[in-house]
């Protein structure tokens, strides 16, 4: 697949990049520079959108606040022990990216999306995404804009992963991320903190992920957040 979509990628004028993080290429990561970028006017509407409250999750056995605004768009779910019930409009920018990344990865759906807006002050820890609900073998999709933030991958202390590679990459406005199927389950993944003394000149980020959810969701019963539209739940990438 991966190889398959730097091709494409390739033949529309863009230099995409492929990072094999495994030994048995499995795990692998497909960064592809300015593949789509979002005026100031629309930045600024997006931005300007976000939540006005941080979302909780379950961490170490209690609720605590994401360091971050998060909202749902495009299809409701059932997820990692809470409910998502995505927000009624999707935003141009979002909804632009979603057709963009179904004819770029034609063989999986892409219907559901999560934005996540960063301040300089936060960031995402390192995790797996919980893949129970996604099309096996789908790949994550991220695009990001605004501010350029670290985004590190990670290796398992697992003998299983002995051999694999961690890589940092500074993604910019505009790069096109996807991570392979294999490198959820043999790597962690995280945008990391910015320095203090950076934080007084940067500025905010926007990043949309996509994913590739089954037809039929498997239900979980969990702690639901209620919002401004309905219930949602906060998951961490």
């Amino acid at each position: 697949m991966a190889e398959g979509l730097k091709q494409r990628l390739e033949s529309e004028g863009f230099k995409p990049t492929i990072s094999f993080l495994s030994a048995d290429q499995k795990s692998w990561i497909l960064h592809c520079p300015n593949w789509h970028k979002l005026s100031h006017e629309d930045f600024k509407e997006l931005w300007d959108s976000h939540p006005t409250e941080y979302n909780e999750i379950m961490m170490h056995g209690r609720m605590v606040k994401i360091p971050r605004w998060q909202e749902a768009f495009g299809q409701s779910y059932t997820f990692s022990g809470s409910t998502a019930v995505a927000r009624r409009h999707v935003p141009k920018a979002v909804a632009t990216c979603m057709t963009r990344v179904n004819r770029l990865v034609s063989c999986f759906a892409f219907k559901m999306a999560l934005v996540n807006w960063y301040a300089p002050q936060h960031y995402l820890g390192p995790h797996h995404d919980d893949a129970r609900q996604l099309v096996d073998f789908s790949p994550i999709v991220s695009i990001t804009w605004g501010q350029t933030r670290t985004f590190r991958i990670k290796r398992n202390p697992k003998k299983e992963c002995e051999g694999s590679k961690n890589i940092s990459l500074d993604l910019r406005t505009g790069d096109l991320l996807l991570m392979s199927w294999g490198l959820n389950k043999t790597h962690k993944h995280e945008v990391t903190k910015l320095a203090k003394g950076r934080q007084v000149a940067a500025g905010g980020r926007i990043n949309v992920t996509l994913r590739a959810f089954k037809a039929s969701l498997e239900s979980h019963t969990g702690r639901k957040v209620r919002g401004e539209y309905g219930t949602k739940k906060a998951i961490t990438s």
